[in-house]
């Protein structure tokens, strides 16, 4: 039986997305100290991107930096960092920060598959920012790659990738927006509470 977002992805036409973009993918990264070891073990592949997309994709880690307990731990990698805020301003930095995808960088292991929820992408869905994350669960049940967001299988596939996403910035913008279309009709964040979020930035 098909499901609803195989229903509604199917409304996307299938056509190549051959826009050029002139400014930097925006890659949002949100930290915390208890995943820095998955942070960590993305550190070669992100600063693989900084050296050859150069410019063309801009990393900004939103909410821990780890500098107070080793200032070297990002080491070799380029990053705007933009310190955290309280619970009631969360979300109108989330908005603020004018993000094309959020990469939630994580180990593949038991203990993430069965301790990670999917708050992230119901959050970065209501502004119409597609994830970027690794094949496991809940993320693989919840997204069809390149429908309502995008899962790689290993992290070598990362650079490419955000190459691929930095030329095909159409093609993130309709992901973005199905992700969002999906989180508004099938969670109980609808579009009445999107609203209301939204007057809040105002």
């Amino acid at each position: 039986m098909e499901s609803k977002v195989e229903k509604i992805s199917a409304e996307i036409k299938k056509e190549p997305y051959v826009a050029v973009p002139i400014k930097p993918l925006r890659v949002g990264i949100i930290c915390s100290e208890t995943n820095r070891e998955d942070l960590l073990y993305y550190k070669e592949e992100l600063i693989a991107v900084n050296k050859k997309l150069e410019g063309n994709v801009r990393l900004v880690i939103f909410g821990y930096d780890g500098i107070d307990e080793d200032d070297d731990w990002l080491n070799g990698v380029d990053f705007e960092f933009v310190k955290p805020v309280s619970i009631i301003h969360y979300f109108k930095q989330l908005s603020a920060l004018n993000l094309d995808v959020l990469f939630i960088p994580l180990i593949r292991s038991i203990f993430n598959a069965t301790s990670e929820n999917y708050n992230k992408y119901l959050e970065a869905a209501l502004f119409n920012i597609p994830i970027v994350t690794v094949n496991i669960y809940p993320y693989n049940t919840l997204i069809i790659d390149k429908r309502n967001g995008f899962i790689f299988k290993e992290k070598y596939e990362i650079v490419p990738l955000f190459e691929h996403l930095y030329i095909q910035r159409d093609l993130v913008k309709a992901v973005g927006k199905l992700a969002n279309e999906i989180v508004t009709t099938e969670f109980n964040y609808s579009k009445e509470n999107s609203k209301f979020l939204m007057d809040i930035f105002d």
